[in-house]
């Protein structure tokens, strides 16, 4: 659990030109969980972005991403009862920035996008494998968790619910005849940044939290091309309804919205071939050009090793 206090200083108060000047908030920061690596947060204001950092505190990097809407602090070490400070700044004094993922030293690492009631997680499986809420995690692959419910917002029953995921297939996938309490998954992470509010971020996606209760199962589970895909049956959903836990396992280390990149909209929530929600879910990470390329050069020395071992 980490908590949050925020305070917002108009550096336009220090400026001539006022009009023009940037908005400073400072987040002071405390860690009441697990040691804690990265932060990603994202501002829905349309007409704010993100202008910089200047005081970045225990994390190595804080990197303006997409545009000056997402801001990924990692890097950090960050261990229980750590208070730091982040200073950021902004066009103008944002409505809306919130913390939609964070992950700890441990790798486990969890998403949320409680509006429309999208929640994820991921869990490490360590160096020898871990078993999480029954499904077993094979070493250095990683556990993927979805759950979400139909809440008031939706003016249907939804029929499918679709995460981009990249091309790696998954290694097993299935669903938990099970659910989290909406209730408190909703509350774990900050929906947004206010001034003089102090915030909390517990998490609830946790085996001890499930209820014993299933949920709506779909009707079909599929993996196509770079999505994954759970159709439902047509008014299967009344509003308050949960979806049973939907997992796979994949070797990717995930992200918020990958793999399209961090922090974009990958899941979308639809009825009727009509799209009614798209948010940001924790998703295996497309890699990084440069590991692409070294697991190319590992491939091409095996291949050249297997065809001087059948010249010989």
């Amino acid at each position: 659990m980490h908590s949050y206090r925020l305070v917002m200083l108009l550096s336009a108060l220090l400026s001539a030109s006022a009009a023009y000047a940037d908005v400073l908030v400072t987040i002071d920061f405390k860690n009441e969980g697990p040691a804690l690596k990265d932060l990603v947060h994202k501002v829905r204001d349309a007409d704010v972005k993100i202008t910089g950092v200047d005081d970045k505190d225990g994390f190595q990097a804080c990197d303006v991403l997409k545009d000056g809407k997402i801001l990924k602090c990692d890097g950090g070490n960050i261990a229980k009862n750590e208070t730091i400070t982040l200073k950021v700044r902004f066009n103008k004094e944002p409505s809306d920035f919130r913390l939609i993922g964070d992950s700890k030293v441990d790798k486990n690492k969890r998403g949320t996008s409680a509006k429309d009631d999208i929640f994820s997680t991921a869990i490490f499986g360590g160096l020898s494998g871990t078993s999480f809420a029954g499904v077993s995690i094979p070493a250095n692959q990683y556990g993927y968790f979805y759950q979400f419910d139909r809440n008031a917002l939706f003016g249907q029953s939804p029929d499918q619910f679709e995460i981009l995921i990249g091309s790696t297939p998954p290694t097993a996938f299935g669903f938990l005849p099970d659910t989290w309490p909406v209730s408190l998954l909703a509350n774990d992470l900050p929906q947004d940044l206010l001034t003089g509010t102090v915030l909390s971020i517990q998490d609830h996606m946790t085996p001890d939290f499930l209820t014993g209760m299933p949920g709506v199962n779909p009707t079909s589970w599929s993996f196509s091309g770079d999505r994954m895909i759970a159709r439902y049956s047509q008014g299967a959903f009344q509003v308050g309804d949960v979806a049973s836990v939907l997992w796979f396992i994949d070797p990717l280390p995930p992200e918020v919205g990958g793999p399209l990149g961090t922090g974009e909209n990958n899941a979308f929530i639809s009825a009727g071939n009509v799209l009614m929600f798209t948010n940001s879910a924790l998703a295996p990470s497309i890699p990084e050009p440069s590991t692409i390329l070294l697991l190319a050069a590992g491939l091409g020395v095996l291949a050249i090793c297997a065809w001087r071992g059948r010249v010989r």
